[in-house]
């Protein structure tokens, strides 16, 4: 194996390396949706108590203003958990495109790369001068 095979080896280990981080990081669980899900219906929940309480909430919700309705609040709160089912019945898509994706560029990307250099050495050689 000359010394651009090795570095291609090189280059394919510590790619896979990255994509791995990559799958890992972006990855989502059961747990995961369930905890997004909890965080964003508890703020929505904070939110229709201040209402309740204030009749508006004390800190706006955006950077102008929260001029949401109770109802607006609740409606919000019934799309969230909405949204939560859907999310949860497309977990198992989602976790697929999340791993296949890119491994799929990892694989096309040092193929690429290899028949790249391939390429240029067979190119490389046509120039030699012929031997008699």
């Amino acid at each position: 194996m000359n010394g651009w095979r090795r570095l291609w080896v090189v280059t394919v280990g510590f790619s896979g390396l990255v994509t791995v981080a990559l799958i890992l990081s972006e990855f989502q669980t059961e747990s995961s949706l369930d905890r997004n899900y909890q965080y964003q219906v508890s703020q929505l929940r904070e939110v229709r108590a201040k209402l309740i309480k204030n009749g508006k909430p004390d800190i706006p919700i955006n950077m102008y203003s929260d001029t949401r309705t109770l109802e607006e609040v609740d409606a919000e709160i019934l799309g969230e958990i909405a949204q939560y089912k859907i999310d949860r019945d497309r977990l198992p898509h989602k976790q697929f495109q999340t791993v296949a994706g890119p491994i799929a560029l990892w694989i096309i990307g040092n193929v690429s790369l290899y028949l790249l250099g391939v390429i240029g050495v067979w190119v490389f050689r046509g120039f030699r001068p012929k031997k008699v």
